[in-house]
């Protein structure tokens, strides 16, 4: 039965071989803690900094340094959880919204990898759920931890900046009170706090010879939302006709999330957390290639949540449980296929 489920289940990714990034993330981590940053160039130290005590408890084989990822993403379904009751009361997509979110194809297969993600996940499913909340000192903290996680961390607070003027637009008419906003003074102190890194990620940048980051095409912004749901890079190659479909079914239920009037302010942060991000990192890589897909792991996340919204938006309950089951069943067909 164990060798069946190592062979047949999300624990297969436990006992794959390190590639090459994840047997960087150990070296990096096994080093005194004052020696790390040096290893890091421009990443942040957050992620290395645990597995370094990670490791001393657990050592450091394939299973024990992606125990310390899953557990990042596993904290995060624990956010998707409490942030689902107090969304859907007692309605089965409170039960059905962790279900979707930790077997997100993009979302599990990256929870695994010795690399910063899976507590990128965790940190950006927590800010994502301080914003909706108005919790402002844990928007702050978890925003400022994600940051020092993961460098495109930014993009969630400039999304959230974006999103919130736009709901306040009528306060521009008094840009001097902003300074008693308390969105506004976490995003000061944010912003404070980050400086030394971004400081050092200029420093870094202007050194830097030559990029890996492959250039993005016309065929990437045709699939890019499927892509992002399923974790697409490019293997096999025929599939970018199936990611550009789903890319068009995916923007539809997007769409129609935003139906409902009373729920489209809320909804509509997930919305641009999909397409600012996309679009701003995108546009730039056609001069500077910046793209790859799980660096924007927060539009994963907000991918899940707009389909959790879209069956919500849903007044036949029976298509609601139709359209859900379909999901998670197209959901667990392409970890299947991975």
């Amino acid at each position: 039965m164990l060798n069946w489920l190592l062979t047949h289940s999300p624990l297969l990714y436990f006992t794959q071989s390190l590639w090459r990034d994840e047997a960087f993330s150990i070296l990096a981590a096994e080093k005194p803690l004052l020696e790390i940053l040096p290893k890091l160039g421009f990443e942040p130290p957050v992620y290395y900094i645990l597995l370094h005590f990670w490791m001393k408890l657990f050592g450091n084989s394939e299973i024990a340094t992606r125990s310390l990822s899953l557990l990042g993403l596993s904290l995060a379904t624990i956010v998707i959880i409490f942030w689902a009751e107090k969304l859907f009361k007692k309605h089965w997509l409170s039960w059905f919204a962790p279900l979707l979110f930790f077997f997100n194809p993009m979302l599990l297969y990256y929870g695994f990898e010795v690399r910063t993600y899976g507590w990128y996940m965790f940190f950006a499913t927590l800010a994502m759920y301080a914003y909706w909340k108005n919790s402002w000192m844990l928007f702050l903290t978890s925003a400022t931890l994600g940051f020092y996680t993961h460098a495109y961390f930014g993009v969630i607070p400039a999304t959230a900046a974006l999103h919130w003027l736009i709901i306040n637009r009528t306060k521009l008419r008094h840009p001097l009170a902003f300074i008693h906003e308390p969105f506004i003074q976490s995003l000061v102190l944010f912003a404070l706090l980050i400086s030394p890194w971004v400081a050092k990620i200029s420093h870094e940048l202007g050194t830097l010879k030559q990029s890996w980051y492959f250039p993005v095409n016309s065929n990437l912004v045709g699939s890019v939302l499927g892509n992002m749901f399923i974790g697409y890079e490019g293997t096999p190659w025929f599939l970018w006709g199936a990611t550009r479909l789903l890319s068009l079914v995916l923007l539809a239920f997007f769409l129609f999330s935003l139906k409902e009037k009373k729920s489209r302010a809320r909804n509509g942060f997930f919305f641009l957390m999909v397409f600012v991000p996309l679009t701003l990192v995108i546009g730039v890589s056609f001069i500077k290639p910046l793209f790859v897909n799980r660096y924007l792991i927060p539009v994963t996340i907000a991918q899940v949540m707009l389909l959790l919204f879209t069956l919500e938006a849903i007044k036949k309950e029976s298509v609601k449980k139709t359209l859900a089951f379909f999901f998670i069943a197209f959901t667990i067909l392409v970890n299947i296929w991975y």
